[in-house]
């Protein structure tokens, strides 16, 4: 990853935490102290909602409310976020949080249902929600 690239997400990062952190100073110095292979303790401005979370997973948690996306409840293992659709995410592991990213907010698998969905199971079932809420909303609105 080249200089520029690093110092746009580390720019990106900071601004996120001093718009979602009650803490947010704090939380930068831990973010940078830990950098990506620690835990935070992190407590969400205007909200009751604290966790401890991967300093990575709690940067995707952070771009998706940007995106307009709401934690409806959190806990150490598990966020459940809504926009559109309600999805339950994993904390501890998985890419739960960077599959919702890549397939809800940079449409990777399109905006028109597909006729077929194969869903094989390797995350959480996100595609199929999807796909499901995209045809859902063609043929019931």
């Amino acid at each position: 990853m080249n200089i520029l690239k690093i110092l746009r997400y580390g720019f990106q990062y900071i601004r996120l935490l001093l718009l979602y952190s009650n803490h947010p100073i704090k939380s930068i110095f831990i973010s940078v102290w830990l950098r990506s292979n620690g835990d935070i303790l992190f407590s969400f401005k205007g909200s009751n909602f604290t966790t401890k979370i991967n300093v990575s997973r709690l940067y995707q948690l952070l771009t998706l409310l940007d995106k307009g996306w709401q934690i409806k409840e959190i806990s150490a293992e598990y966020v459940t976020l809504q926009k559109n659709v309600c999805l339950k995410c994993r904390l501890l592991k998985g890419w739960d949080l960077g599959h919702i990213n890549e397939i809800y907010e940079e449409k990777a698998y399109g905006i028109e249902p597909r006729e077929y969905v194969v869903d094989v199971g390797a995350s959480n079932g996100d595609s199929a929600i999807y796909s499901q809420s995209i045809v859902h909303q063609k043929f019931w609105h």
